[in-house]
């Protein structure tokens, strides 16, 4: 039976349900140690009931009797820990204390200290963990690791005049970790570098980064390492704006017309904008202080934009409004990626269209600064001399929307996705393996279980037919993939506890060949995955 977390607000409620297994639970977890001994139920209640006002404390079941507890805040804290390491901790709510995890010894594989331990994080913002432990408690110390907590240089013995004398306290913090979770996607800054100026070499003209989608999957603040010597970064929202802003000084242009509520935020950055057919919308922000605009011109790809029919009426309206600059002018290509004759042909007419475009708006608002009509593919098989700015999103990061770009300019994969082996076992012919029992091992199979899982982008449908990288060889997935772990046959591959596995590495198994597995696009796979952003060759 699955283990029930549960947190009690109510005191009284608390205080019966610590009276009833609190004090027998302490023993087994801790045996005999004096600073339990010598107080009362009563008294230990009002001890832990204090540091309860500015904590929590969450207990744990299974098959409705208590197994385990966690807390915002140590027990006896004061009397045993010393002035050196309570230097580390700001606020209370900061503190996790835990010793042996608050579980019983035998936790027999039912992982109620890694349950703990997550949800306490989930209740309380904890950035510091003090561990009261023997040294050789490996488990609970890779533990914390996992947790992304950073096993600091800070140890201090016990006192010596308790049974404490054998044990030692261990610090983790989170705020100075380099640990993270065992899923990880690895961000090459250096080889994302190198492409931006490639593509710039390339194209011989000016590079807006888009960046939207949370910078495909990335964070802003590591792509903001990126861009940070670009003029022009694009984004999707006004919330990936903002958010951009604290990391990059350039300017930020929303690629999509906003909305109305959008507009104080707007004003207030200074944020240059995508605006389509909506000229209540220009009013009202020139009436509340403007901003610099770009027209959306709709060129055949049916989704956003000014008509070209409308474009002239359009600009002379805009042109009354004294708070609004026309700083660019741009459109979408539809189908720049394929070769096929007709859709060179329909981005040849959207190319026409745009230029007629550009006369049009032209004459009425004189000279517009940026025109930009390319995306990653188009910026290359499209005839760009009416253009002097080029839209860039995933060739940024390595990856090519068709083979037959790989002409125009070299590209180094910049991103990898690794997990870890949590396990490994050897089961015995006709085993299953997995929920719903979807595979069963034909021979005694060596199965390792890895620490990711559809949560971390590791899809179902790739159960029992993908396969994944352990030191240099594939190894297939088998049995059905579940949120946050799946099992691989790892016969006859030398392997061990904590070894990397990758997912995808850009040479064995591609991005692309991993998103196929998914049925998915490749930008779908990034942007859609929960995973940590590790950053590598960063200079």
């Amino acid at each position: 039976m699955d283990i029930e977390i549960k947190r009690l607000k109510d005191e009284q409620e608390l205080k019966e349900e610590f009276n009833k297994g609190f004090p027998k639970l302490f023993d087994e977890c801790f045996g005999s140690a004096p600073y339990f001994i010598k107080y009362s139920d009563e008294e230990l209640w009002d001890i832990y009931s204090n540091h309860l006002k500015t904590g929590f404390l969450l207990f744990a079941y299974k098959n409705k009797k208590l197994v385990g507890f966690a807390g915002s805040r140590p027990l006896l804290y004061d009397e045993y820990i010393s002035n050196e390491v309570k230097n580390y901790f700001n606020k209370p709510t900061e503190v996790y204390y835990h010793s042996e995890l608050g579980v019983i010894k035998s936790d027999r594989g039912n992982n109620i200290a890694k349950k703990l331990l997550e949800e306490t994080i989930k209740q309380c913002p904890v950035n510091k963990i003090l561990m009261r432990t023997k040294t050789d408690n490996v488990p609970s110390i890779a533990l914390h690791k996992r947790m992304g907590f950073e096993e600091l240089p800070l140890i201090q013995k016990g006192n010596g005049n308790t049974s404490d004398d054998y044990r030692i306290y261990m610090l983790f913090d989170k705020e100075k970790s380099t640990m993270f979770n065992p899923t990880n996607l690895l961000v090459d800054i250096k080889a994302m570098k190198d492409n931006l100026k490639n593509i710039e070499n390339a194209i011989k003209m000016e590079v807006m980064p888009v960046v939207k989608g949370h910078a495909y999957g990335i964070g802003f603040e590591a792509i903001a390492k990126v861009i940070k010597n670009s003029r022009i970064a694009g984004v999707a929202t006004l919330a990936e704006a903002i958010k951009l802003k604290q990391y990059y000084k350039g300017d930020v242009f929303l690629m999509y017309q906003p909305c109305f509520e959008d507009i104080p935020e707007i004003v207030s950055h200074k944020f240059q904008i995508a605006v389509s057919n909506n000229i209540e919308f220009l009013e009202q922000l020139n009436d509340e202080g403007g901003t610099k605009v770009h027209l959306n011109i709709e060129a055949g790809s049916g989704m956003l934009g000014i008509l070209p029919q409308d474009l002239l009426e359009f600009c002379k309206k805009i042109k009354e409004l004294k708070n609004i600059k026309v700083d660019g002018i741009f459109m979408h290509y539809c189908c720049t990626e394929s070769e096929a004759i007709e859709d060179i042909e329909y981005s040849n007419m959207q190319t026409k269209i745009f230029l007629e475009c550009i006369d049009i708006a032209q004459s009425i608002l004189g000279e517009i600064k940026y025109k930009h009509s390319g995306c990653s593919s188009a910026s290359f098989v499209q005839p760009q001399d009416h253009c002097n700015m080029a839209r860039i999103g995933l060739i940024l990061y390595g990856y090519y929307p068709e083979e037959h770009l790989k002409k125009y300019v070299s590209l180094k994969p910049a991103l990898k996705l690794t997990s870890k082996i949590i396990q490994i076992t050897t089961l015995p012919k006709d085993y299953y393996v997995g929920y719903n029992r979807t595979y069963k091992t034909d021979k005694e199979t060596k199965v390792a279980t890895i620490s990711g899982g559809y949560a971390d982008g590791i899809g179902k449908n790739l159960s029992n037919k993908g396969f994944v990288i352990v030191n240099g060889k594939k190894a297939p997935i088998i049995g059905k993939v579940c949120m946050d772990i799946c099992m691989i046959d790892v016969t006859g591959i030398d392997c061990k506890y904590d070894d990397e596995v990758c997912l995808f590495d850009n040479d064995i198994i591609t991005l692309q060949e991993f998103s196929n597995g998914l049925g998915i696009a490749e930008a779908m796979l990034i942007m859609g995955q929960a995973l940590n952003v590790k950053e590598i060759n960063c200079d």
